[in-house]
């Protein structure tokens, strides 16, 4: 099991999680949460995955592609360890997103998944409006900003497959996260653009996609067109 340093697990999450993969002999099993934004606590709600008794079984992740949405964190989770041992699943050195790059591997290789819609972990949500927050973050540099590129494009391979007739909507959801960090960041101008032409290849993939998202249009009718310095002057005007 996993846990950021700055979150909490409920006092009985160790428990519940070990007693259900045992019981179940399952690879993965994942929890639900609680985050913790402005003082206010909010439970996620996964209507999608249309739950019955709470919980999901799956053999394979064809049988509930749905659960790729749900938040790509180590935390929440249980893995078995002979199970992490035999695919030989690591987190990737050197790059940000490790958690949807390990967790979506895992996804794949598990060849028993469950999900509980039982709160077990308090994920509290940081406040990136502060100078502190912006001193200690990576996500000012444009190297890091262009490993989160590479680190979406590996998990945009593995799981292309899956998705025959559709593209997978949860990485464009973090392509879309990406846009934001960019333009928090604080990096030069030239560097921006550069980005954004980095960008390029993979936000193309989605450009059939329809979301309800404000950056929506910076991508579809800016990036994907490469018309990078109008999509990076619309972008700080938002």
């Amino acid at each position: 099991m996993f846990l950021d340093a700055d979150d909490l697990y409920f006092e009985d999450a160790c428990e519940n999680l070990y007693k259900k993969i045992k019981t179940a002999n399952c690879d993965l099993v994942s929890g639900n949460f609680i985050q913790i934004k402005n003082k206010k606590e909010i439970i996620k709600e996964w209507d999608y995955l249309n739950l019955k008794n709470k919980e999901i079984r799956i053999n394979d992740i064809s049988e509930k592609l749905d659960l790729f949405k749900v938040a790509p964190s180590v935390w929440t989770k249980i893995y078995k360890k002979s199970f992490l041992d035999k695919n030989q699943l690591l987190f990737e050195e050197n790059l940000p997103a490790e958690d949807l790059i390990f967790v979506t591997s895992a996804l794949i290789k598990s060849r028993c998944t469950i999900f509980l819609d039982k709160p077990i972990y308090f994920y509290i949500e940081r406040d990136y409006s502060t100078n502190l927050q912006k001193a200690i973050s990576d996500d000012n540099r444009k190297e890091q900003l262009s490993n989160y590129l590479k680190a979406y494009e590996l998990s945009y391979n593995s799981v292309k497959d899956y998705f025959i007739n559709q593209e997978p909507i949860f990485i464009f959801n973090h392509l879309v996260y990406w846009l934001k960090l960019l333009k928090r960041s604080e990096i030069k101008y030239e560097d921006k653009i550069d980005l954004l032409n980095e960008s390029y290849n993979i936000l193309k993939k989605f450009e059939d996609i329809s979301r309800d998202v404000e950056l929506e249009c910076i991508i579809k009718d800016l990036i994907i067109v490469k018309e990078f310095e109008k999509a990076l002057k619309y972008l700080d005007c938002l």
